[in-house]
């Protein structure tokens, strides 16, 4: 029977450095990869490795899912490990926690990265190191690691290597772009790149997550709804040495869903009055805009845009001097989403106007006296005294 030693987590002294926070939205290119300069092919000495019989493990990883404690590891079954460095000067603040690996061009879950021990730190450069469990990266051939922030699992860089060497991947010239889509839209991003051997494949993701079946250049999204909000960005490899590259990120921000409005029927009214075109409506708008037509607009009935929205009716003031048939384009807004065009109408009937004034007479009683006026617009007449 093996005998499992204790250990203690040694904690290294140092003073914190506030750990990035991954924002949506705030998009990041690939950053410098570390290079290797150290490798234990073998299964080494267990009791060498972070986390292990009190070796200290990176502050960065304290209380997450990558320190020793939460990872679940076997320390007996340790199969080497491996140095990684940045230049000095190079690199994040923080030692980055490994959350894939990639065997050639296939991920693999059989190659458990332990947490990576602290910086040490020299003039030149800083040094950092994890031990592998299970199996041991390959002493020869290609594998991809993905070295990602381990305080929100935001990706660092994802890097590729044969053996202790560095390999040259593929070059992105034109990354995907954020964007802000209403519900019920669409969304589209992009990729443009060049491989420097063989073809090229494409893995788009969703908050570092693989999305299924989006393996091509573009990744579309026809009727986005609001779980589609997040970050995508791509993984390009190349199949002339398996080498991979990550595409800065890119942030899909759903706003509320695009409002339907529809009109009532046309009002008709006299001039010189208010006409209430009635309407009803879908998905919470909140103002109207409306382009009236150049009949209406030489009448003195002014477009409008981005007014609050009353309930049920909008209202319009015609000048006294309007008359006739009238229309518009009215669109609503819901926060950032507007409507389709919708066609508003409205009859105007013009005041009467009056040609011809009765004239004064002179008439003996018992006379018949007779007043006569005439107005266009076929008017009714009410005689008064």
């Amino acid at each position: 029977m093996r005998q499992i030693l204790p250990f203690n987590r040694a904690k290294k002294l140092a003073i914190l450095i506030p750990l990035l926070l991954a924002v949506v939205g705030s998009g990041f290119a690939q950053n410098t990869c570390p290079t290797i300069f150290h490798r234990n092919n073998g299964n080494g000495n267990w009791d060498i490795c972070a986390g292990v019989a009190g070796n200290p493990e990176a502050l960065s990883v304290d209380n997450t899912p990558y320190e020793w404690s939460a990872l679940g590891l076997d320390q007996f079954d340790k199969e080497g490990e491996i140095g990684f460095q940045f230049n000095t000067g190079v690199g994040p603040s923080y030692e980055p926690a490994i959350r894939n690996i990639w065997i050639g061009a296939n991920a693999v879950t059989n190659r458990k990265p332990g947490p990576p021990a602290p910086y040490n730190v020299t003039t030149s450069n800083k040094r950092f190191t994890y031990c592998f469990y299970e199996n041991n990266l390959p002493n020869a051939g290609s594998f991809t690691v993905e070295f990602v922030n381990p305080a929100n699992s935001a990706t660092y860089a994802i890097c590729s290597y044969s053996g202790s060497s560095s390999l040259t991947s593929p070059t992105i010239s034109a990354n995907p772009s954020s964007q802000s889509v209403c519900a019920g839209g669409s969304a589209s991003f992009g990729v443009t790149a060049a491989a420097t051997s063989g073809t090229l494949s494409y893995q788009w993701r969703k908050n570092g997550q693989n999305i299924s079946n989006a393996t091509s250049a573009n990744y579309n999204i026809s009727s986005v709804v609001a779980g589609d909000a997040g970050t995508y960005d791509v993984v390009v490899r190349q199949s002339g040495n398996n080498a991979m590259v990550l595409s800065s990120s890119a942030a899909l921000t759903v706003s509320a869903t695009v409002p339907v409005f529809t009109a009532g029927t046309a009002p008709s009214g006299c001039a010189g009055t208010t006409l209430n075109i009635p309407y009803t409506a879908t998905g919470s708008p909140t103002t109207y805009s409306i382009d009236w037509n150049n009949s209406a607009n030489l009448a003195g009935i002014p477009d409008v845009t981005n007014i609050a929205l009353p309930n049920g009716s909008i209202p319009v003031s015609i000048p006294s001097n309007a008359g006739g048939a009238y229309s518009g384009s009215i669109t609503v807004k819901a926060g950032s989403c507007t409507s389709t065009t919708t066609t508003v109408s409205m009859t105007v009937n013009p005041l009467p106007i009056i040609t011809t004034n009765p004239s004064n007479i002179t008439k003996c009683p018992g006379e018949t006296a007779s007043f006569s006026a005439a107005g266009s617009g076929s008017p009714s007449y009410q005689w008064q005294t």
